[in-house]
Parts: C-alpha cells; sequence; structure tokens
C-alpha cells in the first residue's frame, strides 16, 4: 500500500464522517419549519439553514475529493427504488404543468421534493456501513432531540400553555406545529426506547427516552400516538419472530417505561400547566362521544372523501399538484391520489413496498447494533401511519432522509452478521 495515499484517503473519510455527524446534530431542525431565524428582513425557517450548512459541508468534502468517488457496491441493489422515485419526481413536473392553476406552492412542494430525493440518493450511496459509526449517528440523532425538545417543553410549560402555542407571539393559539413534531417524536421514540434495552447504556438512556416520551405526551397529537404505539408494536413483534424472549423482554420494558412516564408526566402537565387537553384526548380513545369537541378527524375525513371525488374526475393523471380544492386532505396518500391520480400513487406505494420488503420481510437474526436495525423498522411503521394523518409529509427532506436510514440500517445489519462482507465505501 503507498502510504502517501493512505493518509490523504483516511482524512477524507474522517471529514465525510464528520460531515454526517454535523447531519444528525442538525436532523431535529427538521422537525420545526415553523421556527424561524431573522436574518435582517429575513425569516428563514430552521430547516433551510440546516440544509444550507450541510449542502456548503458536502460542497468542500466534493472538492476536497477532487469530485472523485469510487463505484458504490451497493448502487446495483437500488436500481429499482431509483428509477421509481425519478419517475415519481418527473410525474409531479407533468401535474404542475398540466395543471392551468399551477402557482407557487406547487413549484415549492416540487423544490422541496427534489432536496429530498437528493438526500435519498446520497444516503444510499455515501453513508458509511459500519455498526458502530451508526450507533453513533443515532445517539447524536437523540441528543439534539433531547436539547430541542427541552427548549420546546420549557417554552410551553413557562407560559402555561398546550405545546408550542406560547412559541407564535403573534398568535398565541398557533397550534400548527404540534403534528408536525408529534410525527418526528413518534420516529425518534422508536431508537429511544431500544436503546434503552442495550447492557451498559441504559441509564444513560432512561433521560432522553423520559423527555422524548413526555413531549410525545404534552404533544397532545393522536396521530403521533398511534404512529408511535405501531411502530414499537412492530419492532416487538419482530424481535418476537427472531427470539421469543428478547421479545417478551422488549413488550414488558416498554408497557413499564411508557406506564411510568406517563404518570409522572400527567403529574408535571396538571401541576406547570394547567391543562386538561391531554386527558381529553385519552378519554376520545375509548369514549369519542365524551368529547364532542374533538371532531377533527370526522373533519378529516371529510377532506378524503372529497380527494376521492377529484380523483374520479380525472383518475390517471390527477387534478393536478396543488390543486386548490385538493391541497389540504391531512392525508398524503388521499392527496396524492387526487392530485397525481394512479399513476402518481403507483408510484409512491412501490416505493413503500420497496422499503417495507427490505426491512419487515424475512429480517435478519438480531446481534449487533440490534437497538437500531429493530427501531428502524419501527420507525418505517410510524412514517407509513403518519402520511395517513399529516399533509405534504412526502414530500420534507426529513421524510426522504429516514426512509433511506432505514435502508441502510438493514445494510449494517447484514454486515455486522457477515463479518467477511467487504461493501465499498465513499
Amino acid at each position: 500500500m503507498n502510504p502517501n495515499i493512505t493518509p490523504l484517503r483516511s482524512n477524507n473519510a474522517n471529514i465525510g464522517r464528520a460531515l454526517w455527524l454535523l447531519t444528525a446534530l442538525l436532523f431535529p431542525s427538521f422537525a420545526v419549519s415553523f421556527l424561524r431565524v431573522n436574518v435582517g428582513n429575513l425569516h428563514l425557517p430552521y430547516p433551510s439553514m440546516s440544509l444550507a450548512l450541510i449542502c456548503a459541508g458536502a460542497i468542500l468534502y466534493l472538492l476536497m475529493r477532487g469530485g472523485r468517488f469510487k463505484r458504490m457496491a451497493y448502487l446495483s441493489r437500488y436500481q429499482t427504488v431509483a428509477i421509481m422515485c425519478a419517475l415519481f419526481f418527473i410525474w409531479h413536473l407533468v401535474s404542475l404543468l398540466l395543471y392551468e392553476g399551477r402557482n407557487f406552492d406547487g413549484l415549492k412542494e416540487i423544490i422541496k421534493l427534489a432536496t429530498g430525493l437528493v438526500m435519498f440518493g446520497a444516503i444510499l450511496v455515501f453513508f458509511p456501513r459500519e455498526p458502530a459509526f451508526m450507533e453513533r449517528f443515532w445517539r447524536v440523532v437523540l441528543g439534539a432531540s433531547v436539547a430541542l425538545l427541552i427548549y420546546l417543553n420549557y417554552r410551553s410549560l413557562e407560559a402555561r400553555n398546550l405545546f408550542l402555542s406560547s412559541l407564535n407571539v403573534d398568535n398565541v393559539t398557533f397550534t400548527g406545529g404540534r403534528n408536525q413534531v408529534a410525527w418526528y417524536v413518534a420516529a425518534v421514540l422508536q431508537f429511544a426506547f431500544l436503546r434503552i434495552l442495550v447492557p451498559g447504556q441504559r441509564l444513560r438512556a432512561f433521560l432522553p427516552l423520559a423527555i422524548i416520551l413526555f413531549s410525545l405526551m404534552y404533544l397532545a397529537s393522536r396521530a403521533g400516538w398511534l404512529s408511535a404505539g405501531l411502530g414499537l408494536a412492530t419492532a416487538t413483534i419482530l424481535a418476537w419472530r427472531n427470539d421469543r424472549a428478547e421479545g417478551a423482554k422488549i413488550l414488558l420494558v416498554v408497557l413499564a417505561i411508557a406506564f411510568v412516564i406517563a404518570m409522572g408526566g400527567m403529574w408535571v402537565l396538571d401541576t406547570y400547566a394547567g391543562l386538561n387537553e391531554v386527558a381529553k384526548k385519552f378519554v376520545w380513545i375509548y369514549n369519542p362521544e365524551a368529547v364532542p369537541e374533538l371532531h377533527s378527524y370526522e373533519v378529516r375525513w371529510g377532506r378524503v372523501e372529497e380527494a376521492w371525488d377529484g380523483f374520479m374526475t380525472a383518475p390517471i393523471t390527477g387534478v393536478g399538484l396543488q390543486h386548490e380544492s385538493y391541497g389540504g386532505t391531512h392525508n398524503d396518500y388521499a392527496g396524492i391520489l387526487a392530485q397525481l391520480g394512479a399513476v402518481g400513487e403507483l408510484l409512491f406505494l412501490g416505493i413503500l413496498a420497496f422499503v417495507g420488503k427490505r426491512c419487515l420481510w424475512k429480517p435478519e437474526p438480531f446481534r449487533r447494533s440490534a437497538w437500531i436495525s429493530l427501531a428502524s423498522r419501527g420507525a418505517y411503521v410510524s412514517i407509513v401511519v403518519s402520511l395517513a394523518f399529516l399533509h405534504n409529509l412526502y414530500t420534507t427532506p426529513f421524510f426522504w432522509f429516514l426512509l433511506a436510514m432505514v435502508l441502510v440500517a438493514v445494510e449494517v445489519e447484514k454486515t455486522a452478521n457477515c463479518p467477511s462482507a467487504s461493501p465499498g465505501t465513499a
């Protein structure tokens, strides 16, 4: 081996890993687009600032490498999903052009989708397939998430308001970001819960788990609760399929910790926030008639029915991207069906099915980094469920980032189980 080349490659690899860790540190900012950084007369969303920093680091990395990369050994594994993603993006462009009422909102969603797909591809190609690095990445994500949630909880509890309602000084009833944060918390909760099962890390893992789970309660989002619960149920079932004792252990740990933190969280909310919103949402789960004011799901179902009517008017092509009548269904499956027709819906479901087949069918026996592989599978289910309750979640870079990390986690799991494997590196 040439001694003059090895240090250069090592330095490039270290810079690449540092860039990924920077991405992990900024990861939670993608869940708070409603918060702004004020620069002069500009009010820049947190995700935009994070993307700018990540892109600047990526450009620097490319320049240091001279724009050259080794051929990725895993590229051939993702040809199918790459083709579907490309066609999905092209169909968005076609839909925007076909829709006579095309507007800036449609163009904005296309830009967001393009950014997300670029991140999706970059992760699949360049993210290191190393179990130890994957663990470090998610530990940084959890730490950054906890820091953000502590800030949001403090601001809300200080004002004795519903979560996030005190963060917009111009409108104290503002709650538009709650569902956005809830689906992020529901996905990250999978990693916080499964990490506590790792021997030697349980004490350090408990505090992040307690803060993330309390935040999910405080958010008072039924969709968030459902997606988090189904994700954890999936992780438990998959663990049980490989090892029944391990599956039973995970189930008991989840139930015990959730009960303890829930009781403590309810006391904190009752003492410091003086709100009964969370209690009402719990009552709605088993007795909706007792809280008739919580009728948002009935309203949303009406929007889904309207989206179906829109689909029936143009079943192949859809009515057009960001059509004024079907742009706020709060259900991405219905929204895509109405706006992009059967073509767009089938492409999107095909992408989800590709990822689902990789991570849910015939999982590998869990060994090293088991908590990450299990949590990634739970996060995938959480994402799929959240799509049924949110508007334009699928165009956010964060959605595609998580989807790619699920696929990478499956590869890391196989690498850990097959030490002789030698995948390519960036």
